[in-house]
């Protein structure tokens, strides 16, 4: 059974690492298309302006390079969703498979962020 998350919904991730999510090429990075498509499911999180810029560029450039302005949206979005995320697991509202569901939904975001940081470190310090 899957919790609902609004606005992230469905998070089945099967693996943790960011490798699975983020894909390197050199020094850029690019996301996996199972990582966009959660990005997007989260993008109703960010204000208006952003939301929109964020879906044009998955949809203008989704086999591109992240570059630092796009992972900095992606960063925002999906850290106020693991935040959310704590919230509900912590409320102890949740039974035990709701709980289970919710902490792979956190990890499986956790992954894309931490891929997006250690990437944004790589570029900053190669500058």
């Amino acid at each position: 059974m899957r919790i609902s998350l609004p606005p992230c919904q469905k998070l089945t991730p099967n693996s943790f690492t960011s490798d699975r999510f983020v894909g390197y090429n050199g020094d850029a990075m690019k996301l996996t298309p199972q990582a966009i498509r959660h990005i997007l499911a989260c993008a109703p999180g960010l204000p208006g302006d952003d939301q929109v810029r964020l879906r044009r560029w998955f949809e203008l450039h989704q086999s591109d390079n992240v570059p630092q302005d796009i992972a900095s949206l992606i960063i925002q979005v999906l850290t106020a969703a693991a935040k959310r995320i704590e919230a509900l697991i912590d409320s102890g509202r949740l039974d035990e498979d709701q709980e289970a569901d919710a902490a792979n939904d956190l990890g499986f975001i956790t992954s894309i962020v931490s891929g997006l940081r250690m990437d944004k470190h790589s570029r900053t310090a190669a500058e």
